[in-house]
């Protein structure tokens, strides 16, 4: 098997860190194109000349790794609005998914449509079947996931001394009262708790924590349905990272591949270095090692995850993604499950 390479890359202004994660091997052509996955930073900022080069690769559905909130306060155009409906995913309330069990999404109607929404009723719930129900609906649509949940935030701000979490909402009561999404209050969180344990530290939290999330994209990705599919986050590196590495993972290939696929990113964010930095160390003073991508962080992922559940396969077990689930996913490729991915 070929290591993951530069070759995987693909070239479209303004959407920075775009690659072919995975792709069906098959001589049909029309095959290859549409089972796809696609991974990226955010695509709000695409232009004209962007979109049209972002229409040619057939993409059916995004699935954006960010909040609403982050979503909306995210810079850019957004133009991708116009062909791809918003929606979020509505979890299951204080439980992980159930094997089986489908993804329900709601609408997201933009500020813009408010009125009409009240007085017309166009706020709907809609449901994303996954699995290979031919049914599915909801086609072409951009997905928003989020990874923060309140459990996360709660079990981070625990971490800290009880000195400290006092000393915190004063913060929190300036983010909220000027609307600044929080930024003072995750400073303040990031230099006394997020940096000494490190990207690996966060990436654990992710894994502990955001299962819900986890699940939910690849439930939808198990749907054969749902392809060609983009899959983002803000920079195409963190959260996208972890699927796209539970994906792989799932498909049977090796740590080793994994994680060489992950530090890919490395490269990847080359051309938006300056930014990463800004928003990710300057905004919310992160260490710099929040900016970077190495094959080893990976490795110790997918460790963790072995020793802390046993297996990739268990982890996804437990998170609610059922071994049916994971046999379509590999379905969709033709990969083959094996006794030993090492």
């Amino acid at each position: 098997m070929a290591a993951p390479s530069e070759e995987s890359f693909r070239e479209i202004a303004n959407l920075p860190n775009l690659r072919i994660l995975w792709q069906i091997e098959s001589k049909d052509a029309e095959e290859t194109s549409k089972y796809v996955i696609y991974r990226s930073s955010r695509p709000d900022l695409l232009n004209e000349e962007g979109v049209s080069a972002f229409k040619k690769l057939g993409i059916e559905n995004i699935l954006d790794f960010r909040s609403k909130k982050e979503y909306s306060k995210a810079n850019g155009k957004k133009l991708l609005d116009e062909i791809y409906p918003l929606h979020k995913v509505n979890f299951p309330h204080g439980r992980n998914y159930r094997p089986g069990e489908p993804v329900n999404l709601k609408r997201v109607i933009k500020r813009d449509y408010l009125f009409y929404s009240k007085y017309f009723s166009t706020k709907q719930i809609v449901t994303q079947k996954t699995g290979d129900d031919k049914n599915t609906q909801n086609h072409g649509s951009h997905i928003l996931i989020d990874f923060f949940s309140a459990k996360y935030i709660w079990t981070v701000f625990k971490r800290a001394p009880w000195y400290l979490q006092l000393y915190s909402l004063i913060f929190l009561a300036i983010d909220i009262m000027f609307n600044t999404g929080y930024v003072y209050f995750v400073r303040f969180f990031a230099r006394n708790v997020l940096n000494p344990t490190g990207l690996i530290g966060q990436y654990k939290d992710m894994i502990d924590m955001s299962q819900r999330s986890i699940c939910s994209a690849l439930k939808l990705l198990s749907n054969k349905e749902n392809y060609p599919v983009f899959i983002n986050c803000a920079h195409g590196k963190d959260r996208t990272g972890l699927v796209s590495a539970l994906v792989l993972s799932c498909l049977q290939l090796p740590k080793r591949y994994v994680s060489n696929e992950y530090a890919l990113s490395m490269y990847g964010t080359t051309s938006m270095k300056d930014r990463l930095y800004t928003e990710i160390v300057k905004r919310f003073h992160m260490s710099e090692e929040f900016v970077t991508a190495e094959a080893d962080t990976m490795m110790k992922l997918l460790n963790y995850i072995c020793e802390m559940y046993g297996s990739v396969e268990n982890y996804l077990e437990c998170i609610g993604f059922g071994e049916k689930e994971q046999e379509s996913l590999r379905n969709i490729f033709g990969r083959q499950k094996v006794s030993d991915t090492e």
